[in-house]
């Protein structure tokens, strides 16, 4: 991706080759508001003062002052598959700061609310997903029955399901907003927040909201260059390549505190509290940690990795293999560290937002361990080994989302206060290790 510095005269440099089309579109032009249309609902003003407008251009930024609440939307209506990117902050202290980025807004309903997705931006739910004026979630509930005449009626919301990465006030943050299909998946400050999907509505306009928040938007960049076509089978591509996995095609899901490519090796280095876990008995979600993998199609195959983790030191520091599907649908297999006499080898499977643990203890001293992730069409199975030849069953399951398209690979993380550096060595495909059953017939 392009770094957000200088992406002003990287849009313009792109504009001008001869014959090409931009992919990256800048939605704002730094200098006035042409390209987008101001509503507001002159009913709920929140303090309005007709002294100061409601949007300004304020040293190459879109200002607004909150109130009366209402939106500024582009002119154009149909954006449907796109990566949104721009910089927000909040520029003065309000009573309560609050606004958001509509997405797919649909139609105007007359209020300050329309229909549309909110990516939220008050700090204490950034980055949770809203269903505004009777647009829907597949799955997600509305608090109450949309009414037209009621324009805070209808909504349906989905948590942020990470913690906050805002920075402090006045300072700016980096939004990323990826919508495909049916899915939104957003980014602050670099660190995936939330993943949703049933998206019903699949193209609209964007738009930035006034709620009594004072906030600044700018460098707002729209890509819309189709993913369809970048679509590249990464166990395809190994088995033709005689098993060996091509570091660079990888795809991360978060990023780590830092890592390394290097001599077919991938360094992670973890940052504290992050990890994956859905509700299971400690009724809590944990969806944070760095994940770092492939995409196939292919139904029968098998994926070997090493994993060193001889720095591990605090309890639940952890390493291995992962299908992370979605953040309510994803297997792992890894080692936790425990204490100076024993740690957890073991596996969770989470189906439909809840998660399972199977463990067994092994010696502390045990610092590095193998991995065999196999596939057989939506069913699993991961085995582990001390020496890389023989390996050991540690699950086999089905994955209710697992029978299409699929994403896998390697992760590590720290889910209390520690950071350390795992390191994935040896990874290859090859073809499915874990053959069919040979006992009795399927019914």
């Amino acid at each position: 991706m392009v770094e957000f510095a200088g992406m002003k005269n990287v849009v313009l440099a792109l504009s001008a080759l001869a014959g090409a089309s931009c992919p990256a579109a800048e939605l704002f032009n730094g200098k006035d508001l042409s390209g987008w249309t101001a509503v507001a609902d002159q009913e709920v003003t929140g303090g309005y003062s007709a002294a100061e407008p409601t949007w300004a251009v304020v040293d190459g930024a879109i200002r607004t002052t909150g109130t009366p609440f209402g939106y500024l939307r582009t002119k154009r209506a149909d954006f449907a598959d796109f990566k949104l990117r721009l910089e927000y902050r909040w520029w003065r202290q309000t009573a309560r700061p609050n606004s958001g980025v509509f997405l797919r807004l649909a139609s105007e309903t007359g209020a300050f609310i329309p229909k549309c997705y909110e990516n939220q931006l008050e700090p204490k739910s950034v980055c949770s997903v809203f269903a505004l004026g009777g647009s829907e979630l597949d799955g997600v509930a509305p608090r109450n029955p949309y009414d037209p005449a009621n324009a805070l009626s209808g909504i349906a919301a989905v948590p942020a399901r990470a913690p906050s990465a805002e920075k402090p006030f006045g300072e700016w943050n980096t939004l990323e907003i990826e919508a495909k299909g049916d899915e939104f998946v957003s980014r602050l400050n670099g660190k995936e927040m939330n993943r949703v999907k049933g998206v019903k509505t699949r193209k609209g306009a964007v738009a930035l909201q006034a709620e009594g928040g004072a906030v600044e938007f700018r460098n707002i960049v729209i890509d819309e260059t189709p993913q369809s076509g970048a679509f590249v089978d990464g166990v395809a591509a190994a088995l033709a390549n005689g098993g060996r996995v091509d570091l660079s095609a990888l795809e991360w899901t978060r990023e780590p505190a830092g890592y390394t490519f290097k001599d077919g090796a991938v360094a992670i280095k973890t940052a504290p509290r992050t990890d994956l876990w859905q509700r299971t008995y400690y009724h809590f979600r944990n969806d944070n940690a760095p994940v770092l993998q492939m995409r196939t199609k292919e139904k029968y195959f098998s994926f070997v990795v090493k994993t060193d983790f001889s720095q591990s030191h605090q309890r639940f520091d952890q390493c291995g293999i992962v299908m992370y599907l979605d953040s309510e649908n994803w297997l792992k297999g890894s080692v936790e560290f425990e204490n100076d006499r024993f740690q957890h080898l073991g596996s969770v499977a989470t189906n439909d937002g809840y998660s399972d643990w199977a463990t067994t203890a092994i010696p502390a001293d045990v610092k590095a361990m193998w991995y065999r992730f196999s596939r057989r069409a939506d069913d699993y199975c991961i085995e582990c080994s001390r020496d890389g030849v023989e390996f050991s069953q540690m699950r086999v399951c089905h994955m209710r989302a697992g029978a299409g398209e699929i994403r896998f690979g390697i992760y590590a993380c720290s889910p209390e206060d520690s950071s350390f550096t795992a390191v994935f060595t040896g990874m290859k495909v090859v073809e499915c290790a874990w053959k069919a059953h040979d006992g009795q017939q399927p019914d």
